[in-house]
């Protein structure tokens, strides 16, 4: 479709295009009055769109919705706006794009684009996935052995183990951790094989409003 046209600032004809055929409610003025609606135009018309939002003290870019008007869909179009969209927001500050699946269903196409489950949501009926947008920390094995790790453990005591290393003379991690849990999970840090924490993870730096995203970029003086 070569005069398909992705924009990232979207005119209020956009928003009375997507009215005449959108099924979205709730999230289009909100994304367009915070510059965080995208649309997509084929020959001036208003053909997609994805509603998103800034979350997690901008941390997280959230997908609240999106739509691909229904002549349209299964040509790439939203494949298309959402390649164009991480390309914008991988320069940015962001770690991660969020979303909660609705109707589930669509979980098979988000997996297409490279989404994960929550971990606690696999075995879940409600549906949440990410993407990260940067490099970010990977967790390991059990069997591998680090003398520096943060261990995540959840309601079931499933092990989530990631090891760390810090920039030179500084607290901040040279790969943060982006993790996707409840927040009052038992957290443990261990430095040099020595346990210096181990409680909740919302007591570890103060942030207990960070909800189900554990984000640690660095590790406060009172644990080192």
């Amino acid at each position: 479709m070569e005069n398909l046209k992705i924009i990232f600032n979207p005119t209020n004809k956009n928003i009375e295009d997507i009215k005449k055929w959108g099924l979205e409610k709730t999230h289009l003025h909100s994304s367009f009055r915070n510059k965080k609606l995208v649309v997509a135009e084929y020959n001036n018309d208003t053909i997609g769109f994805y509603c998103l939002s800034a979350i997690r003290n901008d941390i997280i870019i959230e997908i609240e919705t999106a739509e691909v008007k229904n002549e349209y869909r299964n040509k790439g179009i939203g494949k298309k706006m959402f390649q164009e969209i991480f390309k914008k927001y991988k320069n940015k500050k962001y770690y991660c794009f969020t979303l909660h699946c609705s109707p589930k269903e669509s979980k098979f196409y988000w997996l297409k684009l490279g989404f994960k489950y929550f971990p606690e949501n696999i075995n879940s009926d409600k549906v949440e996935m990410f993407k990260a947008i940067k490099d970010i920390n990977e967790t390991i094995t059990e069997s591998e052995l680090y003398p520096n790790t943060i261990e995540i453990i959840d309601d079931y005591e499933t092990s989530y183990k990631w090891k760390f290393e810090v920039k030179e003379n500084t607290n901040e991690l040279i790969s943060p951790i982006v993790f996707f849990g409840n927040y009052k999970w038992r957290m443990i840090l261990t430095k040099e094989s020595e346990i210096l924490y181990n409680e909740p993870y919302n007591d570890f730096d103060n942030k207990n409003d960070v909800d189900s995203c554990i984000f640690i970029a660095s590790i406060p003086e009172k644990h080192m």
